[in-house]
């Protein structure tokens, strides 16, 4: 399934929102690391086998974008 992904975090005390194309790149390039979870059936049709990421909080679903695709959203853990 085609997803939009929406990055939410702080860098240099200023919160910034990242829509990156391919969430891997993105992460290995921003120096996160990426796991790939067991599939859960029960997780919306959207998150099912979408990756998890070191230190941000996430998969979530985060409605459409303007073109309908799903967005999947992954948030700092904490402030």
């Amino acid at each position: 399934m085609q997803v939009s992904y929406k990055i939410v975090r702080i860098v240099e005390g200023s919160w910034i929102t990242q829509n990156p194309t391919d969430i891997v790149a993105w992460a290995d390039v921003n120096g996160f690391s990426v796991s790939w979870p067991t599939p859960n059936l029960r997780l919306r049709p959207e998150l099912q086998l979408q990756p998890r990421i070191s230190d941000l909080c996430g998969p979530m679903f985060d409605g459409c974008d303007a073109n309908g695709l799903p967005v999947v959203r992954y948030d700092i853990l904490s402030v």
